[in-house]
């Protein structure tokens, strides 16, 4: 059975080790932690440094705490952990808590620097994942654990990456990125780079993100290992509630928060902290439809003026600018609730083709197509391409892609014609095709069929 060793400081992150260890335990392997010898960060680090040597694979988990400083040595135990899974060679995930997730003081040093400095030196030597959640966490460090244990043979269970059932479509506004991209980077390669990305609430926004983050933005950019992974940011939106100037007051609060651990610093001082960042960097900030009010758009724009007039980038580092915008579902709503929310999403679609015009010429923004509901000609797509391609290289009961497609298409043809199930286009919105992709998935490649 693989050992895999978890390292974080303990009181505030006892939940999250809890999720876990779960999901070591899940994929069948031993999770060894400070709480099978000592429920706290004074930890003994002779046997905590011995364990992580006798392990298979080193987990880090990393918040707003550096940690119990043992006597004699001037590195907290769990860095020092996980300088000695580097030494031992053991493969190490590591897994940040997202600057954007409100944290409680308590969780956090009086003196941030010595965290800080470990987060900054984990972002620029791994690819590392951030989490907001135990859902989140638990999904990453799955996915992550499965590909590990499936390099090295060590688990016939075939866990199917996050990703993978999102990857059904979206080409069109990959291929507009990548003219955009391409525009800016000959044209303003120092600025920062705006995206609008919009559509039904139903067609998984936070995963389209997650796939900007982690596949394409790198692609189109031209990533290589050594620049690092994309730095993820994610704000959130200002709240409806107070007059316009104090909900630019705190959008602007909060994205100085996130970039500095100040809420008011100005903007140089951000751009000079955004620099020390060597890799590319996405913020992220998101707008509900059902949120809209009738001055709005201002405040939209006041985010896009903060970018025109943000300072150069340094020579190489990327920025990249994403802001969603999320329609209602209305089918559910009530005779007058409908009424309203689909008066505010044709508000927005309205302004949302208007931005191009709108931002000018001395701003690089690019607004995608509308994320619609994804039809059966780009599942069987995706099936030859991005399942098939994880069926080839997968440890499971089915390695040959055509075998794949065969299994899954009469499936596909009757999931497409089920009664309320497809929208008016003939689509199927993306969260819901996801979730069953991934049921389907897990039938065909761990049991040999559906």
């Amino acid at each position: 059975m693989y050992q895999v060793y978890i390292s974080s400081t303990y009181t505030d992150l006892q939940d999250f080790r809890a999720i876990a260890a779960k999901a070591v335990r899940h994929l069948q392997c031993r999770a060894v932690a400070m709480e099978d010898y000592l429920a706290s960060d004074e930890r003994p680090l002779d046997r905590c440094l011995s364990d992580v040597r006798a392990s298979n694979v080193y987990v880090g988990l990393f918040a707003r705490r550096y940690g119990f400083t043992p006597p004699g040595h001037d590195k907290s135990v769990t860095h020092l952990e996980y300088e000695e899974a580097g030494r031992a060679g053991i493969p190490r995930l590591i897994f940040i808590l997202d600057e954007a997730v409100d944290w409680p003081d308590s969780n956090c040093d009086p003196d941030p620097s010595a965290i800080r400095q470990l987060r900054t030196a984990l972002q620029e030597k791994h690819l590392v994942s951030t989490f907001r959640s135990g859902d989140e966490l638990d999904a990453r460090l799955t996915a992550a654990l499965s590909q590990e244990l499936l390099k090295r043979g060590g688990s016939g269970k075939v866990e199917i990456p996050e990703l993978l059932p999102y990857m059904s479509d979206r080409s069109r506004q990959r291929d507009q990125l990548a003219d955009a991209l391409d525009v800016h980077l000959d044209k303003r390669p120092r600025r920062p780079f705006v995206a609008i990305v919009y559509g039904d609430e139903r067609e998984a926004h936070s995963a389209f993100l997650e796939r900007l983050e982690r596949v394409t933005f790198p692609d189109l950019l031209g990533l290589s290992a050594e620049a690092g992974p994309v730095h993820h940011l994610d704000l959130r939106w200002s709240e409806p509630g107070g007059s316009l100037d104090e909900r630019e007051r705190r959008l602007q609060c909060r994205l100085s928060e996130s970039l500095t651990g100040e809420r008011r610093a100005d903007t140089q001082t951000m751009a000079q902290e955004l620099a020390r960042h060597r890799c590319a960097v996405m913020i992220s900030t998101s707008i509900l439809s059902a949120d809209w009010q009738a001055d709005e758009a201002k405040l939209v724009q006041h985010w896009l003026k903060l970018w025109k007039a943000w300072p150069d980038l340094p020579p190489g580092q990327r920025l990249v600018i994403v802001l969603s915008f999320h329609l209602k579902d209305c089918s559910q709503a009530s005779f007058w609730a409908h009424r309203k929310l689909i008066k505010k999403n044709r508000c927005v679609c309205e302004f949302v083709t208007e931005l191009e015009r709108l931002a000018g010429d001395d701003l690089s923004l690019v607004s995608l197509d509308r994320l619609e509901a994804i039809r059966e000609s780009d599942v069987l797509n995706w099936l030859e391409e991005h399942a098939g391609k994880f069926c080839r290289e997968s440890r499971g009961a089915i390695r040959d892609p055509l075998v794949l497609a065969e299994q899954l298409k009469p499936w596909l043809r009757e999931f497409f014609r089920k009664e309320g199930v497809a929208d008016e286009s003939g689509g199927i919105h993306m969260e819901e095709l996801a979730r069953e992709l991934r049921r389907q998935l897990h039938r065909c490649l761990n049991e040999g069929g559906i």
